[in-house]
Formats: structure tokens, C-alpha cells, sequence
């Protein structure tokens, strides 16, 4: 893509295929149900609790966050374990005596090798499942900010310059969202 772009202006052919559910207009509904929530909640705040925008994210974040972690700990599982199996190996050619479950050198070298493979995938993906959650949630605080800009009335707008607007895009979401 950088070569492209350096020998014409990129259009929207350039650029890889983005899945649907990533899409920037899609991780902007993250926050319609605490959008409805809130107009309800304004209308008449009597005896209702409060709409939470931490609920309606973590109902975004939850399935995918609680996968992500249940790779870590089996990345980490495998990882932490490997010092036993290369044991187990360094006992058999030592002694000739298999003290592990798999019985053959062949076996425990291959058991080994997936154990290092899957746990390197496993930490990969969940890196990578962190990463897109991120993103994910940058767009849509980015989207809830632009949109808020939108509708200001006119006393707000004069609260809220531009520049103060600006600054919330480029500085303060960021620094929420991490790195």
C-alpha cells in the first residue's frame, strides 16, 4: 500500500477489505442502546437508575474479552509446562526410563514442538483479540465525541470550542484507550 500511495493517491480500491462488523459505522452502535437509555433516563429521572455507558461497552467487550483470556491462560499453561516435558525428554535419554505419559523420545519431542506452537498461536491470537477490541472501542468513543460536536446548541458551542473538541479527539480518547 505504501508503495501505491507513493506513486498515486490511494482510493478506497487500495485499501485491504475491512470485515463488515469492523467497519468504523458499525463500532459507532456500540453506543446506541446507552444513547436510547439516556434520552429515556433525561425525559423523566424519577425513581430510575442511571444508564451506564460501562454496561453497554462490557455488552460489546464481554464474549470476546472472556475468550481472549481464556487463550492467555492456556498460552501460559503451555508455557509454564514446557520445562516439564523437556524434563521428561532429558530423563529418558539420560536414563532410558520413560517417566512421563508418552512413552517414546519421538513422541515427547512432537508433544514438545505443539506444546511451543500452540502456545506461541495462543498468545499471538490473544494479543491480536486485545488489539481489535482496543480499536474497536477508540472508534467508537471517536464516533460519540464527533457526533455529541454535532449537536451542541449554541451556548455549548461557545463552552466547547472547536479546539476543546479537537483536543478531546486527538489527546483525551487516545489516552483512555491506551497505547
Amino acid at each position: 500500500m505504501v508503495w501505491v500511495g507513493g506513486k498515486r493517491p490511494l482510493r478506497f480500491e487500495d485499501l485491504p477489505l475491512i470485515p463488515e462488523r469492523s467497519r468504523a459505522v458499525n463500532m459507532a452502535r456500540i453506543l446506541d442502546p446507552f444513547q436510547a437509555e439516556l434520552k429515556t433516563y433525561l425525559k423523566d429521572p424519577e425513581g430510575k437508575k442511571a444508564p451506564s455507558y460501562l454496561k453497554d461497552v462490557w455488552r460489546f467487550l464481554a464474549v470476546p474479552y472472556c475468550f481472549a483470556v481464556f487463550l492467555d491462560v492456556c498460552g501460559v499453561a503451555l508455557q509454564t509446562t514446557q520445562p516439564a516435558v523437556m524434563a521428561a525428554i532429558l530423563s529418558y535419554l539420560q536414563t532410558g526410563d520413560p517417566q512421563f505419559f508418552i512413552k517414546s523420545p519421538m513422541g515427547l519431542a512432537v508433544f514438545y514442538f505443539f506444546m511451543s506452537f500452540l502456545s506461541l498461536i495462543f498468545r499471538q491470537a490473544t494479543m491480536q483479540m486485545f488489539r481489535r477490541m482496543w480499536f474497536g472501542l477508540r472508534s467508537a468513543l471517536l464516533s460519540a465525541v464527533y457526533a455529541k460536536s454535532l449537536k451542541l446548541t449554541n451556548k455549548s458551542s461557545n463552552e466547547f470550542t472547536k479546539g476543546r473538541i479537537l483536543q478531546m479527539v486527538n489527546s483525551d480518547v487516545p489516552s483512555y484507550c491506551g497505547p
